[in-house]
């Protein structure tokens, strides 16, 4: 018999495919998945739902304190003008998402986050990550013992962001606190902070 028989070549080739497709396929699971795209999501606290997607102005969430059970790090929530406190249904303290930017869409002249009624009037920013920022609101009514906003690590982990977190173009007014009205930062010292 002819080792060399089209049959006998024909079959040798679809073996090899077989093997490499075999090969390739075993080889997928070790690819990395591609990270998901970032998201931007909306808050309106007069005209938004949380049973809304969030997604646009006009299916916008009511609550930031929603937005953040929602947004992952690399995400941003824009804060549609208005006031955010517990009459628009903020539940205080307000803990921000590790790597989320929370900005407003259109600077504290018309964008407040008012802490008075909450039960710890306060806004946490702890183990900031890369993307981690709050910009472009008034900050009001806060009564800690470390003020309105605190930022910090119960790790070392901060140190390993420069450049983050970033508190922008805020405005913190009539709040109260032991170590502090505004701000107090605690554990690991961030490496950026105020813009």
């Amino acid at each position: 018999m002819d080792r060399s028989s089209p049959v006998r070549r024909r079959t040798g080739r679809a073996l090899r495919l077989v093997v490499m497709l075999a090969m390739v396929v075993a080889l997928v699971p070790l690819v990395a998945a591609p990270a998901s795209a970032a998201t931007t999501y909306y808050v309106d606290p007069t005209g938004g739902s949380n049973a809304a997607a969030g997604t646009s102005e006009t299916t916008a969430w009511k609550t930031i304190t929603y937005a953040m059970t929602e947004a992952s790090a690399g995400d941003t929530v824009v804060a549609l003008p208005g006031t955010y406190s517990t009459a628009s249904g903020e539940v205080f303290e307000l803990e921000l998402t590790p790597g989320v930017t929370l900005k407003s869409k259109s600077g504290p002249t018309q964008t407040t986050i008012d802490l008075t009624g909450g039960p710890l009037r306060h806004i946490a920013m702890t183990n900031p990550i890369a993307g981690s920022a709050l910009v472009g609101f008034t900050i009001t009514g806060g009564n800690t013992s470390g003020g309105a906003m605190g930022i910090g690590s119960n790790s070392s982990a901060t140190g390993a962001y420069p450049g983050w977190p970033r508190i922008v173009g805020n405005v913190f007014r009539d709040n109260l606190g032991g170590s502090g009205g505004a701000i107090e930062i605690y554990g690991a010292s961030p490496t950026h902070l105020f813009e």
